[in-house]
């Protein structure tokens, strides 16, 4: 009974944690099937048509094609990494208290030490008292 729920819980954070990173791989390995079947395609045509001069030029295109998609993989991995390194130091600045080099860049040291604030209302309180 639990373990349903531990296993929809996993596969939940992977996709919230990783979902960019799992969709990309998808399209790159998707974008890598349809330009082998183009590829195919393109020789089963040339084969046909006796069209035998661009066979290896279309080699290269088809492998520089690849390296562009897997370059656009390893690119945005990369991003996503430092991303995520940027929001962590983002959260451990925010956390941390505020320091000040000197009281005199502190524009409210002379308020933090006071020994007791007034209101506006205890200004107009004291006016009218005397």
């Amino acid at each position: 009974m639990l373990k349903p729920l531990v296993r929809i819980t996993f596969a939940h954070l992977v996709w919230r944690y990783y979902k960019r990173t799992i969709v990309q791989a998808l399209l790159t390995i998707v974008a890598i099937i349809v330009i082998g079947l183009i590829h195919s395609d393109y020789l089963a045509y040339a084969q046909s048509q006796q069209h035998n001069d661009y066979v290896g030029l279309s080699f290269v295109v088809k492998w520089v094609v690849y390296l562009l998609a897997l370059a656009w993989l390893v690119l945005g991995i990369r991003s996503d990494y430092r991303k995520r390194q940027k929001q962590a130091e983002l959260k451990q600045v925010a956390k941390a208290p505020p320091v000040y080099a000197s009281p005199e860049l502190d524009p409210f040291h002379q308020i933090r030490h006071k020994d007791k604030l007034k209101t506006r209302a205890d200004l107009v309180i004291e006016k009218h008292k005397d």
